[in-house]
């Protein structure tokens, strides 16, 4: 293999006048030559000189910087205090110290990205640090480090269709969102090869997402009704970015036709579906045909009177469990309508309710749609979204253990006839209710990215912001249903910033202190929006991570969520993992027997966290009770008293009370010779 090695300067170096307005380091190739690289939060391989002649281009480049960390965290958005490893464009590069390691840079791709994501636990980038050093040669990295860093290659998930970087693509689109959706898709439009623009708050100034775009824009206050909700500043950002598409997210406006309606009148387009499909399915009012509108409170409890409690009263514009309540009386109805109402305009900017009937004892099952603006519809398999609390999914998992062949093929074509009568493109999700005979009722339709895409992208290998977005430009889809593979398992645990014990999670707000993922596990992906120093703000969603884990069976991803949960580091916070841990655990859950209801079925008083059983407990008293006589021993050994003291009587045996939450144990602790008994 032809390689070629080079030493990058410092990144930080001020600019002259005349330059573009991003940092860029000159590097210095080993024959004297010289190379410009741009350093904007990523790092972009332009070889000019290695272009000009393919015939001695190498094919890949080894990148070492040593310039100082906190220049790279300025660059590179990473927290100084993590060894981990972060993908960036054109490649990959370890923290270790004051060395920046980047493995392998395809020289071909100065025109496009490529999805690759390499992960190092902390012993790795030692050992490439020492082998950067004792090599006598800055960078010259041998094969078998390579080797070592293959090996370590996260499974490349988006094979099945992957990024043509010659296809016609947007020069630049805005996204309209934050934190980690925000992340999600400035990743891959950037290995597509599309500028990004960030919207933020004043609250987000410091974010995640507004390092990784481009160019970041300040759309106003922190409450989301008069920055992320604000029709016409996200207007002016766009006109002042000249973006020529707009990408949602989800929540926010991803399902307000209004906005839908005033960017094509810019001349923008909206990386989603069409006014119409947003009005007939992704606005409840419309797409179900038994659900009822409720103007007011009495209108409430009317209208669930009709339809028989227990009833649901929901947004119409809603999503994510945000303005749901369930109403098993009259009393609740109006209580439910009033909190809802409130919930709706500040998340959705849409007050309107709808009440329809609640179904006892369901599973939440969804399958993802896509289709393009050409006729063609596929299903992209199901997900399993029935663990749930106030309506918002904690774990979900793909595919569902519950749907035999049979029943996954009849609800994914209905789903498909569905959008194909209606003209549908872009991503959406067609919701069912399923019961325990597997027969299953159309729920609703979210004509959005959902908040737990992950999970169906690591089944098939399909990239669905990368397809909205070859979708919005109006390309066809280049996959038909048979291409569309079920393969493994993958599950996604919501990590918040929430205190589990309090209604399985009330919003806990502060700053990560402390913070790493756990990305060193192989088969791990973490879609986060925050890093280490982030502030947990009031204003929104407290989520912290979505963790998901793969595995070539459900067992193998559970165990690797297990491992991946017990290796996360979160301080400054209250966080949820807790209660995911003891889910993924949990016997009802391992074998698959799941409703809506399971947590309150699981937890009828609430989340306690871990309880032992009474082997547990007596073990763990027992090593409490040896603790304390040990500690009594040493304070009876005096090693510089006078050897004529009067020795008393060793004592060889104690009795304890240990108390122990609500309970006492009484404890007999016995001194043999080596051992306590």
């Amino acid at each position: 293999m032809n390689n070629a090695t080079f030493e990058l300067g410092n990144l930080g170096r001020t600019l002259t006048s005349g330059e573009k307005d991003e940092p860029q380091s000159l590097i210095g190739c080993r024959d004297g030559s010289e190379a410009r690289v741009h350093t904007h939060g990523v790092i972009h391989c332009i070889l000019d000189k290695l272009r000009e002649d393919s015939r001695t281009r190498p094919n890949y480049i080894t990148v070492v910087s040593l310039s100082p960390r906190a220049v790279i965290r300025q660059y590179t958005h990473v927290s100084p205090s993590q060894l981990v490893m972060y993908t960036v464009y054109r490649g990959s590069s370890w923290i270790a110290d004051d060395v920046v390691i980047g493995v392998q840079i395809p020289v071909g791709c100065t025109e496009g990205g490529f999805p690759t994501s390499l992960y190092a636990d902390a012993g790795l980038a030692a050992f490439l640090f020492q082998q950067v050093f004792q090599s006598n040669s800055v960078g010259d990295l041998n094969n078998e480090v390579l080797m070592v860093c293959r090996q370590l290659t996260s499974l490349d998930l988006y094979d099945t269709d992957p990024i043509n970087i010659h296809e016609s693509r947007f020069d630049k689109i805005l996204v309209a969102n934050r934190g980690e959706i925000a992340c999600r898709v400035i990743g891959t439009a950037r290995q597509m090869g599309i500028k990004t623009v960030a919207v933020y708050s004043l609250a987000d100034y410091n974010s995640r997402h507004v390092f990784l775009a481009d160019e970041a824009v300040c759309i106003g206050p922190a409450p989301s009704t008069q920055s992320y909700l604000n029709i016409d500043k996200l207007l002016e950002a766009v006109k002042q970015t000249k973006s020529q598409a707009v990408h949602p997210g989800y929540g926010f406006l991803s399902e307000n036709a209004t906005f839908v309606q005033a960017l094509e009148r810019e001349g923008v387009a909206f990386i989603g579906p069409s006014v119409d499909s947003i009005n007939g399915m992704g606005d409840k009012l419309e797409s179900k045909r038994l659900a009822a509108a409720a103007g007011d409170a009495e209108h409430c409890v009317f209208l669930a009177r009709e339809i028989g409690y227990p009833v649901m009263v929901k947004a119409s514009a809603g999503g994510g469990g945000k303005g749901m309540r369930i109403a098993r009386n009259d009393d609740e109805a109006r209580e439910g309508f009033r909190l809802s109402t409130q919930e709706a305009a500040s998340s959705f900017g849409d007050d309107r309710m709808i009440v329809e009937k609640f179904v006892d004892k369901p599973r939440h099952i969804e399958i993802q749609v896509l289709g393009d603006k050409h006729g063609n519809a596929i299903f992209l398999n199901e997900r399993e979204c029935s663990i749930q609390r106030r309506n918002q999914k904690v774990i979900e998992e793909a595919p569902s253990t519950f749907l035999d062949t049979w029943t996954r093929t009849a609800m994914g074509q209905q789903a498909v006839a569905l959008c194909k009568r209606l003209g549908y493109y872009s991503a959406g999700t067609v919701e069912f209710l399923v019961d325990s005979q597997r027969n299953f009722y159309f729920l609703e339709m979210n004509t959005r990215l959902q908040v737990e895409h992950p999970i169906t992208e690591c089944i098939t290998g399909i990239d669905l912001v990368h397809q909205m977005i070859r979708v919005a430009k109006g390309h066809p889809l280049r996959l038909t249903q048979k291409d569309v593979p079920l393969r493994g398992w993958a599950i996604e645990s919501r990590v918040y910033s929430e205190d589990p014990y309090r209604n399985f999670g009330l919003p806990s707000t502060g700053r990560l202190t402390k913070y790493q993922e756990p990305l060193h596990i192989p088969k791990v992906r973490c879609d986060s929006g925050v890093e280490e120093g982030s502030e947990i703000s009031i204003y929104y969603d407290p989520m912290i991570c979505k963790l998901v884990c793969y595995g070539n069976t459900r067992k193998e991803a559970i165990n690797t969520s297990i491992k991946a949960l017990d290796s996360y580091v979160i301080r400054g916070v209250a966080h949820n993992i807790p209660l995911l841990r003891d889910i993924l655990t949990e016997p009802n859950f391992v074998e698959g027997n799941l409703t809506t209801d399971y947590l309150n079925q699981v937890y009828p008083e609430g989340f306690k966290g871990r309880q032992l059983g009474e082997k547990e407990t007596l073990n763990l008293a027992a090593v409490a009770a040896t603790l304390c006589a040990t500690m009594d021993l040493r304070s009876r050994n005096f090693l510089n008293s006078s050897s004529n003291k009067i020795k008393a009587q060793p004592l060889d045996t104690w009795s304890f009370v240990v108390a122990f939450l609500d309970q006492e144990v009484l404890c007999q602790v016995k001194k043999l010779e080596t051992k306590f008994k």
